[in-house]
């Protein structure tokens, strides 16, 4: 078992070379994490705001095709 990242890396499909693959209803997400010190600078909202918008969801639903699925 490996995660997506590592299998398109090595050219791995997730439809074509799987046996299994979770669903876009899967409760494991990454999250942006940062330190509590932090939470309320600039950069992180700045952060958050880039990388919510529709252009990173459709760069991941192109360049993923499905294999990674945007959760925001």
């Amino acid at each position: 078992m490996i995660n997506t990242n590592y299998a398109l890396t090595i050219g791995l499909s997730t439809f074509e070379d799987a046996y299994f693959a979770e669903g876009a209803e899967s409760p494991y997400a990454n999250l942006i994490v940062v330190r509590t010190d932090d939470v309320e600078k600039q950069w992180v909202s700045d952060l958050l705001d880039v990388l919510r918008t529709e252009e990173v969801r459709q760069f991941i639903i192109d360049k993923y095709e499905g294999a990674v699925v945007p959760t925001f």
